[in-house]
């Protein structure tokens, strides 16, 4: 890019007069584009030094030709540096630091070598100083002519109020701001001339878009053209996304939504100061704006119109704050803005079933009637109010759903709560039977081809009838499963296919095992999910019924030995001393099941106090509130008895199970 000239780069947007005369030689040395804020800044060598005015112009003809602001950072020869170059400097500084503005004004530059003297007229030294403009002027003069200086100032150092300069200058400035604020008045007629007028008194209001629904150009998410001042000249730039703000200050035009409002008068009442917090979701910032009560009646008559949920443009200085002790903006300029909505285009609309509104603690910001309010104007038909164990946005929830019924918007309010629930169960028996313990039982076990019932096959199937604590019958049968056992599965279970090859088919050995169980509804196996699981697909597969309770003997041991190493079949065994036996056939762990179920069941009865089969899941758990983890559970509220049952449960949860949650 060294190489490049101006003309060769911009030529094309700048082809005559005395600007191309000027900076046609320069060179281009390099070129940013910021996407983001559409900024090209481009740093142009040139071969003798030129004003502002020149730079100033190339800009905004290069502007017109491209869909970009653009930038021009000069650099020009260091013996080009003279006291005619000190307005240029200034200018060049006043974009990027508001202590400029103003205390130069009518200032003198005295160039000796490495000696810059600045003679000033109207104070103001204690503020270059306080915000290191002082610094920021030598580093200016650094990167632009590649020289070292150091500043000296005298003249004027202080602001003296009671002199009549200081007035002059007071009432030029009141003079300058009614201009600029009669010039916005006439670019915001001429640009919405439809629009219809504030009454006088009235604070401006934000246009509205020409399309609501449409997206806003740029990948904003506010509309730009419906910007209306507040105060300030029009704001054209594309703002800068608040996260994107350097620390070390500059100056910025950001938008973003009012989330803290005050306003604080003087001792004296003579002045106001606003402080306005805005966030555009990428980050917060503060700005704060001063107002004389006497002089600016019209701005602070038009900033009554920037409340809390307003959205903002503001154009200003973001610098640091002694007073604040952080970095603030100083908007310049303010405009109200309509923000983009979030719109619902689906045809089919959906039920939001779980909401949290602000009453639920770390989980949800949102009032319930910002919540309603935007699922009404979205077409929703229903919406559901779920907060963590409380129902306090019901009665907002109730009034925003009156609301919106004024407006036309029929939205139906489903109260309800996200409930903590605590699982005082464990998973053993499934099933409704409510038999005895010492009622009957088929204590049963299965091998099969592999792990998944929808694929692998049934290959031997062995049971026990028990009653009253005795085994009285067994039952066992090779099952033909139709397809290779695999290795794996041989060398565990012993099973070849030469064992099962003129065995009963599938629906046959399955007949004959419910023949054994006959009219016994409990089934009972070690890991029960598993072998329901088989005898499930395969009813399933041939036609017939799977009318079972089951019962699973793992979670049993597990609760009632604790202290196991683990509750596999032969441990367990092993625990209550019972005879060897020939692991993973069917035959021989149902009969070694049945003789360990014997055990439990009279360890059941005897330390937790159960009797049948339905009180296994919750009386064997034992389970400490403190302790258990809670899961949780959405209830709906049907109707109004549904609510005031809802209430009580509530309360209940509450005053009587209540440990950090209800």
């Amino acid at each position: 890019m060294s190489k490049a000239t101006f003309q060769n780069v911009f030529g094309q947007y700048v082809q005559s007069g005395p600007v191309l005369a000027k900076c046609a030689s320069s060179r281009v040395e390099h070129l940013t584009v910021d996407e983001a804020n559409s900024l090209l800044k481009a740093t142009l060598s040139f071969p003798e030094f030129v004003e502002m005015e020149t730079l100033v112009q190339a800009e905004a003809a290069i502007s017109q030709g491209l869909p970009l602001t653009v930038v021009i950072q000069p650099k020009y020869p260091p013996e080009s540096l003279c006291d005619d170059c000190f307005p240029t400097l200034v200018a060049l500084l006043r974009r990027e630091n508001a202590a400029v503005n103003g205390t130069f004004d009518g200032a003198q530059c005295h160039l000796e070598e490495s000696r810059m003297g600045i003679t000033l007229t109207h104070g103001g030294l204690d503020i270059l100083r306080a915000t290191k403009t002082d610094a920021a002027l030598e580093a200016l003069v650094s990167n632009a002519f590649g020289r070292s200086v150091k500043l000296v100032f005298d003249g004027v150092t202080e602001v003296n109020t009671e002199s009549p300069e200081y007035q002059q200058m007071m009432a030029d400035a009141d003079r300058e701001a009614a201009l600029l604020a009669r010039e916005a008045a006439i670019a915001a007629a001429e640009n919405a001339p439809r629009e219809a007028k504030s009454a006088p008194g009235e604070p401006p209001k934000p246009k509205k878009p020409a399309d609501p629904t449409a997206k806003p150009a740029g990948g904003l998410p506010i509309y730009l053209e419906t910007a209306q001042p507040v105060f300030g000249v029009p704001i054209r730039e594309r703002p800068t996304a608040l996260s994107k703000l350097e620390s070390d200050g500059g100056s910025y035009t950001v938008w973003g939504r009012v989330f803290g409002r005050e306003v604080r008068a003087f001792r004296d009442g003579a002045k106001l100061r606003y402080t306005l917090n805005i966030t555009d979701q990428t980050n917060s910032i503060t700005a704060i704006l001063w107002a004389d009560v006497k002089r600016d009646k019209a701005k602070i008559d038009a900033l009554e119109g920037v409340k809390n949920g307003s959205c903002v443009l503001m154009s200003g200085i973001y610098e640091f704050d002694r007073f604040a002790n952080d970095n603030i903006l100083s908007p310049k300029s303010i405009s109200l803005v309509t923000p983009y909505e979030k719109q619902d285009n689906a045809e089919t609309k959906r039920v939001e079933l779980h909401l949290h509104t602000k009453m639920s603690s770390m989980d949800g910001i949102s009032d319930a009637e910002a919540l309603i309010a935007r699922a009404a104007s979205w077409g929703h038909s229903a919406i559901a109010i779920t907060d963590h164990g409380v129902v306090q946005a019901f009665p907002e929830a109730m009034k925003a759903q009156a609301a919106a019924k004024k407006k036309g918007k029929n939205i139906k309010i489903l109260y309800g709560v996200e409930a903590y629930y605590i699982n005082d169960s464990i998973p053993v028996v499934s099933g409704s039977a409510a038999e005895s313990l010492d009622g009957e039982f088929i204590v049963f076990d299965i091998e099969t081809t592999g792990l998944g019932a929808k694929n692998e096959r049934i290959t031997e199937i062995g049971a026990v009838r028990m009653k009253n604590g005795e085994i009285l019958d067994s039952f066992d049968t090779f099952v033909n499963p139709e397809k290779p056992i695999p290795p794996k599965i041989t060398e565990l279970t012993g099973i070849t296919d030469e064992m099962v090859k003129d065995a009963p088919k599938e629906k046959e050995g399955l007949e004959a095992f419910y023949a054994f169980c006959g009219d016994a509804k409990v089934l009972v196996a070690h890991n029960a999910p598993f072998d329901t699981s088989f005898i499930k697909e395969a009813a399933r597969r041939s036609g017939m019924p799977y009318p079972f309770t089951s019962v699973d003997t793992v979670p049993i041991c597990r609760a009632l030995y604790p202290n196991l190493k683990n509750h596999k079949l032969d441990t367990v065994a092993g625990h209550l001393k019972l005879a060897p036996f020939n692991h993973h056939r069917a035959c021989d762990d149902a009969k070694v099941l049945a003789e360990i179920f014997v055990h439990l069941i009279a360890d059941m009865k005897e330390t937790k106090g159960i009797e049948s089969v339905d009180g296994i899941n919750t009386l064997l758990s034992g389970v400490d509130n403190k302790k258990a983890r809670p899961y949780h559970l959405i209830i709906l509220a049907k109707n109004r008895t549904g609510l005031k049952n809802l209430y009580k449960l509530i309360s209940w949860s509450h005053l009587h199970n209540f440990y950090r949650k209800p």
